[in-house]
């Protein structure tokens, strides 16, 4: 059995797309942890809008990549 990264993605594993929206997500979170927190004290915006919005424009990454054609070496 093999250990998961900090994403949750083993090596053998397929990555499909909507695994690479939710590790960008995931990153996302974790890197701009203190601007969020900061966004939420000020209450411009909430944590989930934030987010909410990175995953519309992450889905819409999904879609174009899942409609691309696929190259096969």
């Amino acid at each position: 059995m093999t250990e998961k990264n900090v994403y949750g993605i083993n090596e053998e594993d397929t990555v499909t797309p909507i695994m690479v929206r939710d590790a960008i997500i995931q990153y996302f979170l974790e890197a701009h942890k203190d601007c969020l927190e900061l966004a939420i004290f000020d209450k411009k915006m909430t944590k989930m809008i934030i987010i909410e919005n990175v995953k519309k424009v992450l889905d819409k990454l999904v879609e174009t990549m899942n409609t691309q054609p696929k190259n096969h070496c």
